[in-house]
């Protein structure tokens, strides 16, 4: 009798305590934090009174009271967050192929009326450099020289289109045209190639630095198609620039770089933008906000300390979708898109409130931003932690080139 006068006791107290306090302890859903770090709004409630948990500590209710049976350290490795959220990383040490090492990032462009940013006239600027080579790039993407003469030491460059598909490359000091051409095309783009006699060069382009070489094109509406071509850590660090900013917390930015290189490769392989515009993805929030050359130390390193690594599922690259906030629940693929996909399910986030309360923001897919800055900032979480919360049944995988 006294035994089950308990149970109904504990139940009614329980249940008052979560209206009260706002428990997540009927959610299906428990928070895992760090052994040093408590659980905000978890409690247990025994004969002895109510005690708060500590993220990294097990617990027992028993008729003497609150017991602890062990101790619990998460140690960040993959497979920590087994049972919540996407479940953990599968592996963190697989290879996975990848089509290219350079990202062709459309900065201008045309894809419809409505979504019209190409360009009448384009300049170009010597940030750090001494003038530009002209030519073509080669299905590797490489920048080819158009021959021995086709160079310049000018600094500054204003390239238009000359009529048909023509375009031309002038000194924005003399007027003088510099190079031509009178076809471009998806597979004909007009190359610049920035030249710096020691390191990397530096262009200013539509009040924004880049790295890497650029390619002009009259796609058939009388303007300008630019697209920068610029390796893939470079491109990362860009992203992770225009998508987080060098505020966020370390672990979040490295998270932020893998699914940013990820979402990348998979738009490389699957040729969505490519086959029509002949360049692999847009700087803007179409695909992904890339703002080009950072001197920030920290978004220089979410990309080096994560070189080269990609989520994979079943052996290939993953279109690790992404927002900035998920409102608490993330979304299935097939919710907001058309294609159910096995590594973008829906799930709880228990994580993202310490950092963002104002609802969704954006699809709710994959990824929540505000959700990695909290597992990050407040949970002290990993990147791999991280990605394996919010993409599910995935691997990390080091690309290699065809």
């Amino acid at each position: 009798m006294k035994k089950k006068l308990f149970i109904l006791i504990f139940t009614v107290v329980m249940l008052l305590l979560c209206a009260l306090e706002g428990n997540a302890a009927f959610s299906g859903v428990v928070p895992r934090a760090r052994a040093d770090v408590a659980l905000p709004g978890a409690w247990v409630i025994s004969a002895d009174g109510k005690s708060q948990l500590s993220g990294g500590s097990v617990f027992a209710l028993t008729s003497g009271g609150l017991a602890e049976l062990e101790t619990v350290v998460d140690t960040g490795t993959p497979g920590t967050l087994t049972g919540v959220g996407g479940g953990g990383l599968l592996f963190d040490n697989g290879r996975v192929r990848v089509a290219a090492d350079r990202i062709k990032v459309g900065l201008r462009y045309f894809y419809s009326d409505k979504r019209d940013s190409s360009m009448e006239v384009a300049y170009l600027e010597n940030a750090v450099g001494s003038g530009y080579a002209f030519g073509w790039l080669d299905r590797s993407r490489g920048f080819v020289q158009n021959g021995a003469e086709a160079v310049t030491s000018e600094t500054q460059l204003t390239i238009m289109p000359l009529g048909g598909t023509g375009v031309g490359i002038y000194s924005t000091k003399t007027g003088d045209l510099l190079y031509s051409t009178s076809f471009t095309g998806r597979d004909a783009y007009l190359a610049v190639h920035p030249l710096c006699a020691d390191g990397d060069a530096v262009t200013w382009f539509a009040k924004n630095r880049y790295c890497g070489d650029f390619a002009y094109a009259d796609l058939g509406n009388g303007k300008l198609t630019v697209v920068n071509v610029v390796d893939v850590e470079h491109y990362v660090m860009g992203v992770c620039s225009g998508e987080m900013g060098a505020s966020f917390p370390l672990e979040a930015l490295k998270a932020q770089a893998v699914a940013a290189r990820t979402y990348a490769m998979y738009y490389v392989h699957n040729g969505a933008y490519n086959i029509p515009f002949g360049f692999d993805l847009t700087c803007d929030d179409y695909s992904q906000v890339y703002l080009g050359y950072t001197t920030a130390e920290s978004l220089i390193s979410a990309a080096m300390e994560t070189r080269n690594q990609y989520l994979t599922y079943n052996g290939q690259i993953i279109e690790a979708l992404f927002s900035a906030a998920d409102g608490g629940e993330t979304l299935n693929s097939e919710e907001v898109f058309a294609t159910a996909m096995p590594y973008l399910r829906g799930f709880e986030d228990p994580y993202e409130a310490s950092a963002w309360t104002r609802g969704r923001f954006g699809h709710g897919v994959g990824l929540s931003q505000w959700g990695a800055y909290a597992m990050a900032n407040t949970y002290h979480y990993n990147y791999k932690d991280i990605l394996g919360f919010y993409y599910t049944k995935v691997g990390l995988s080091i690309g290699y080139l065809q």
